[in-house]
């Protein structure tokens, strides 16, 4: 962790000046808060909120837009939308008059554009090029004996069992797919 050090005050003025505190107050923040907040998060604050805003929910895309939208912005008006009840409920937010706003820059400085923009792409799915692969979005995660399965079946329709065949392993599916020709 990096740990920067501000020049020490050469008078009582200078230390007393709002400047130089808010450069320690800053330098502090950075570094005991923002800087790796993962391993720093005692007791678990921002993980609670990174975890609520990414829940698994019929809204979690809606909401992550959302949130990118008032990053952008500034501010995104309030509507009664379940993304929008659901971000406000994450703390990430706060009503300001009639708009979304983030709720401290600390929330701004941690959960930042780039974190969004991985977020969704975290959400996409895979483009499917294989059944497989398919099968997996559709949360029906095959087994090592399904692809073994899904092996010997394409084999037996595709004839080429040459290389493959063992005396007696595939003669029951030879014998059914002879007798279905």
């Amino acid at each position: 962790m990096d740990k920067r050090q501000v020049d020490a005050p050469e008078t009582t003025s200078e230390l007393l000046s709002l400047e130089y505190l808010d450069t320690c107050v800053a330098d502090l923040v950075q570094i005991y808060v923002i800087d790796q907040w993962e391993v720093q998060d005692e007791p678990e604050h921002l993980r609670t909120i990174c975890d609520l805003i990414l829940h698994p929910s019929p809204f979690t895309q809606q909401r992550l837009t959302l949130y990118q939208q008032i990053l952008a912005r500034g501010h995104v008006r309030v509507r009664q939308q379940p993304a929008h009840l659901e971000l406000r409920l994450s703390g990430l937010v706060k009503q300001q008059n009639d708009h979304w706003v983030v709720k401290n820059p600390i929330y701004r400085a941690i959960f930042t554009p780039a974190w969004v923009a991985q977020s969704l792409q975290d959400l996409s799915p895979p483009h499917p090029s294989h059944p497989l692969q398919q099968a997996t979005i559709i949360g029906t995660t095959p087994s090592r004996y399904a692809w073994i399965a899904l092996v010997i079946i394409s084999t037996l329709i595709s004839g080429s069992l040459g290389g493959l065949r063992a005396p007696g392993v595939l003669q029951p599916w030879e014998l059914m797919s002879s007798h279905s020709r």
